[in-house]
């Protein structure tokens, strides 16, 4: 789905001289945050959804949704309209 991901932190996630890190997604509490966190030394980082900010750069432009069809038009000056059969659906009642 993606093919390059940077994340860029405002401060170090440990103190490691070589920061192994490693990043997920995980469903909290507080709800969706992103968790990031060390291999040599196990410290962890959760950045809540609300903190996270994303820019994304799209090989392609989105489409958006299809437009619906509008409905099909009258060929002719009117339309033909079958008087007796709209008379047997119409329900019985003061006149319109």
């Amino acid at each position: 789905m993606f093919k390059k991901i940077v994340i860029h932190l405002t401060d170090p996630v440990c103190l490691c001289l070589d920061q192994n890190l490693t990043w997920t997604t995980v469903s909290t509490a507080s709800g969706p945050s992103l968790n990031i966190w060390c291999k040599d030394c196990d410290t962890r980082l959760e950045v809540p959804n609300k903190q996270f900010k994303a820019l994304f750069y799209l090989d392609y432009e989105y489409q958006g949704k299809p437009l619906a069809k509008p409905p099909p038009m009258s060929e002719g000056l009117a339309d033909v309209i079958d008087m007796q059969d709209y008379f047997r659906r119409k329900p019985h009642g003061p006149p319109s």
